[in-house]
Formats: structure tokens, C-alpha cells, sequence
């Protein structure tokens, strides 16, 4: 998996790396699996209950916001404005998705989301 440059941001998914601006960002573990698991399905929305199913290994119905906070604090991390997401972002009534508007989702090309060259 090649490293990717979002808004700005320089993710390394393999290695579980993320730096702006020279920065590094610390990202948990399971921060690393969510964005590993939104980029491996970019081409879908994924929802609550497969997030907590696949990361948290948890059942699917279980009721809790333990998902939504963690993408909370995880786009305090990586994204330039957490109030229009542009890496992570919620696809009303159906979850999250990667790299790209709801909208912009059908296709399922993650736009701006492009392999870094070295």
C-alpha cells in the first residue's frame, strides 16, 4: 500500500503513519484499522456496526457511540476542518466513507486521494 496524500495530509497505511507540515500525528492502533478499513472499502459507505464488528470486534447491534466518538477524535487528528471533513466522512443514514463528499461517493473514485510518488 502506497503512501497517500489527503488535504494536505501524508497518511502511510502500512506503517500506520501521519504527518502535516512536517509533523508527525500520533494515531492509535485502532484509529490506524478504521482508516485502513474505510480506505480497503472506498468504494462503499461502511457503517456502524461493520466498524464495530471488524475494529472493535464487538456485535454489530450492540448500542453505543463508541464508533462516532472515535472518528470524532480521530478528525480532530488528520482532517484541516472536522466541520467538512474531506478524508473521513459520514454518509448520512448508511455510516462512513473514504476520501471523498457523500455526494462524489457514487462513482466510488476517492478523488483526492492520490498515491504518493517517490
Amino acid at each position: 500500500m502506497s503512501p497517500l496524500d489527503l488535504d494536505g495530509l501524508h497518511l502511510d497505511l502500512a506503517r500506520g503513519a501521519a504527518w502535516r507540515e512536517g509533523r508527525s500525528i500520533a494515531l492509535t492502533d485502532r484509529e490506524v484499522a478504521i482508516l485502513r478499513w474505510l480506505y480497503r472499502h472506498r468504494s462503499r459507505a461502511v457503517s456502524r456496526a461493520e466498524l464495530l464488528r471488524e475494529i472493535w470486534k464487538l456485535p454489530g447491534n450492540l448500542r453505543t457511540r463508541t464508533v462516532d466518538m472515535t472518528i470524532s477524535n480521530l478528525r480532530r487528528k488528520i482532517e484541516t476542518t472536522t466541520s467538512a471533513p474531506r478524508i473521513v466522512v459520514t454518509v448520512k443514514g448508511r455510516g462512513y466513507a473514504w476520501g471523498a463528499a457523500p455526494s462524489e461517493k457514487s462513482n466510488g473514485a476517492a478523488e483526492d486521494a492520490r498515491p504518493v510518488r517517490s
